[in-house]
């Protein structure tokens, strides 16, 4: 096999791995719009991070005993709820609004024909 014949073996390889990875993007990035995976994902890490947050609250209300430490428990109860609640609005505003975007999207209204 001389050089030329070589160099075109190579570059009809390349040539097809570029189709086939091209088609691969596609099938992945459909994959990825259909089944909104970024947005499931989200919703599930905002509940878990919730879930995980309430339970420490409770767990940290229980060992509260006294007056002073029930206070003192409501004020952490607070500062660990608070930015944990503000997440989770912004994800579910997020999950709402690009239910929404698509629904307009695949739906675009229709004037009334005169």
């Amino acid at each position: 096999m001389n050089l030329r014949a070589t160099v075109r073996v190579v570059v009809e390889s390349l040539q097809a791995l570029e189709v086939l990875l091209a088609a691969t993007a596609r099938v992945a990035t459909r994959l990825i719009d259909d089944t909104q995976l970024f947005r499931r994902t989200g919703m599930a890490l905002a509940f878990y991070v919730s879930y995980s947050s309430i339970e420490f609250c409770y767990r940290y209300a229980l060992n509260a005993h006294t007056q002073e430490q029930m206070l003192g428990a409501a004020a952490v109860i607070a500062a660990v709820m608070a930015p944990v609640s503000t997440l989770q609005a912004a994800l579910f505003k997020f999950y709402v609004d690009s239910s929404i975007h698509r629904y307009k999207k695949a739906n675009p209204p229709t004037t009334p024909a005169e």
